[in-house]
């Protein structure tokens, strides 16, 4: 580690987020953010995400026995067991899901997040002062070597890199990226390029998908679904009978919003499927109905693979308690929104008209 380079005291190197040597798809980013070790006071006991200077019993990693290696490194390779950062991997675990090519929560063969540098900065990477961006790159020249090593794992096929600078450093590395087009939404736009290195499918964005400057939901269902398509044929070669086109599954009416959260989580867990039932016929019929409270609400058959695993994660990060009934095209108070918004291809009604708009 490189002197003086605001690394945050007391954390410690992530080679990766997920066993990197287990996985057939990787995501990259910048770093691993602060909050993997101190949110709100430094993370301890359940709360903890990572091997940290206390958890190992040490003051210094300079002279680390290959018996606190191990315990940083199996840290790592089970992040996603413990208490992951969902707030930041998000958005990520949305694309992978939605595109249908797995889930960080995934085993064996797995998915794992990757960066261009190991160590959490304080402050963090966007607000280094100008005048140190010299430490910035003198962090990505360390790692430089060692992620080129590990995109070069066997058995890793499929490669997403989120972000500018995440592609502007895995150029340097030899990887030759080429456009594949730009989508839009919201205002805001973002180019996606793709190319195959070495046996490896490499796709990506040039916007940063957990950027709180005015990137909206849409964009990032746009990125999501253009992702889908460059993705099918690498999903056609490594699809598994649990990968097969199936269609959401549910009986009768379910007892609340809890249960059909659940049912959809599981759903676009298992399957690849684009809505969440049959659209040969009409969309837009009722494919599956839950209570919430004196009302009920239907989800139509035409509400998309992205939408649902939105839903799912929205859910997951904030709760329930930001559902509302509001205003539909034609006036009527039956469509549901969440958190505020209309979710781009979630077709969820009430059954019956409200009088006016309410919370759930």
């Amino acid at each position: 580690m490189p002197e003086n380079s605001f690394v945050v005291p007391g954390s410690t190197p992530v080679v990766s987020f997920g066993d990197f040597q287990r996985a057939v798809v990787a995501t990259v980013g910048i770093n691993p953010s602060r909050r993997e070790f101190d949110e709100g006071g430094w993370l301890t006991g359940a709360e903890r995400r990572l091997a940290t200077h206390d958890s190992l019993g040490v003051t210094s990693l300079e002279d680390a026995s290959d018996a606190v290696v191990a315990r940083v490194v199996n840290d790592c390779n089970t992040y996603f067991r413990r208490n992951p950062y969902w707030r930041w991997f998000g958005h990520l675990e949305t694309l992978l899901r939605t595109a249908g090519v797995g889930s960080y929560l995934d085993d064996d063969p797995g998915v794992c997040h990757l960066d261009l540098v190991q160590w959490a900065t304080d402050p963090v990477w966007g607000a280094f002062p100008p005048e140190h961006r010299g430490r910035k790159a003198a962090l990505i020249a360390e790692d430089r070597e060692f992620l080129r090593a590990q995109l070069a794992t066997p058995g890793l096929s499929l490669v997403f890199l989120n972000g500018r600078s995440v592609i502007d450093e895995v150029r340097r590395m030899g990887v030759a990226l080429e456009g594949v087009g730009r989508v839009e939404a919201g205002g805001r736009r973002s180019e996606v390029l793709a190319t195959d290195h070495d046996g490896t499918t490499f796709i990506a964005w040039s916007q940063n998908l957990q950027s709180s400057r005015g990137l909206s939901t849409a964009l990032r269902v746009a990125i999501a679904e253009r992702v889908g398509e460059l993705t099918s044929s690498w999903r056609s070669q490594h699809a598994s009978p649990a990968t097969r086109t199936t269609f959401l599954q549910v009986r009768g009416t379910l007892s609340d919003r809890q249960e059909l959260i659940d049912a959809l989580g599981s759903w676009v867990a298992g399957t690849p499927a684009p809505t969440v039932g049959d659209v040969d016929t009409f969309g837009g019929r009722a494919w599956a109905r839950c209570r919430a409270g004196d009302v009920v609400l239907a989800l139509n058959a035409d509400t998309t693979r992205v939408a649902a695993q939105t839903l799912v994660d929205h859910v997951r990060q904030h709760g329930l308690d930001d559902w509302s009934v509001v205003a539909n095209r034609h006036g009527n108070v039956n469509r549901v929104a969440i958190g505020g918004d209309l979710v781009p291809g979630l077709y969820l009604y009430t059954t019956r008209r409200l009088q006016a708009p309410r919370f759930l």
